[in-house]
């Protein structure tokens, strides 16, 4: 797995606080892979968009896919939780921007948040879907905004 990180305190359009992109060559999502993200907080006045970015195959076989999503504090307290994305309609439409091979799927996880606490935070991904090798995800992406 090839793993590019990016860290932008400035850009043109919107402004990227942190990114981390994890590409996946075998485009499987191994139920034991554990994706990870690191990061500092030194404004506590600051508002952010969490954004997860999940890019598919155009013949993905199925509706949605479940993450099981850690975080852990500067304190060293943690919160866990399981999040459904859903990836298309009850039709099978795709949601988002397809073409004849991938879909890009765009999920705004928490809207102009506040981080209590200034130091190192950590969120843990992991898929919580049925299949031990969800076959299809090509990228993940994770950008606080």
């Amino acid at each position: 797995m090839f793993c590019l990180i990016v860290l932008m305190l400035s850009s043109c359009g919107e402004k990227t606080f942190y990114e981390i992109e994890f590409v996946d060559n075998d485009e499987f999502w191994s139920y034991n892979e554990i994706k990870t993200c690191q990061f500092s907080i030194s404004d506590t006045t600051k508002k952010y968009d969490l954004i997860l970015d999940v890019e598919h195959s155009a013949d993905f076989g199925f509706q949605n896919m479940y993450f099981k999503i850690k975080t852990t504090f500067p304190d060293g307290k943690h919160i866990a939780q399981q999040l459904p994305i859903n990836l298309a309609d009850n039709r099978g439409k795709w949601y988002g921007k397809c073409n004849a091979a991938t879909c890009e799927l765009r999920v705004v996880l928490q809207h102009q948040i506040y981080f209590k606490s200034i130091g190192d935070y950590s969120i843990e991904m992991e898929q919580y879907s049925r299949e031990r090798n969800l076959e299809g995800i090509k990228k993940i992406s994770f950008k606080i905004i």
